[in-house]
């Protein structure tokens, strides 16, 4: 009867240290995954950036506007790639719910 109310004690604690073990994992994923979405923004932008870097001719080199419009679209879908994998990740974990 001590035994028993000592070795369910004991279940119990372990049981409780578990589910903390899985919550701390939990919060490590969703850092890990932050942290690849904001790098697949940043290699998006490194790719497009390499592309234009690389003295290939093209019809741009004339144009007075293309360099910022080319640097203004490259922000933005730096910008938009966190955004749209922080809202679908958003979503994801209110479905889980």
């Amino acid at each position: 009867s001590e035994a028993d109310s000592l070795r369910s004690n004991v279940a119990d604690s372990v049981e409780l240290f578990n589910i903390r073990l899985d919550s701390a994992r939990n919060k490590l994923m969703g850092l890990e995954l932050v942290t690849a979405i904001v790098a697949v923004a940043i290699a998006a932008g490194a790719l497009v950036a390499g592309v234009f870097g690389m003295n290939l001719r093209n019809t741009h080199e004339e144009s007075s506007g293309a360099f910022l419009l080319v640097t203004l679209l490259l922000a933005a879908l730096v910008a938009a790639i966190p955004l749209v994998g922080m809202a679908t990740t958003s979503r994801a974990r209110k479905e889980l719910r």
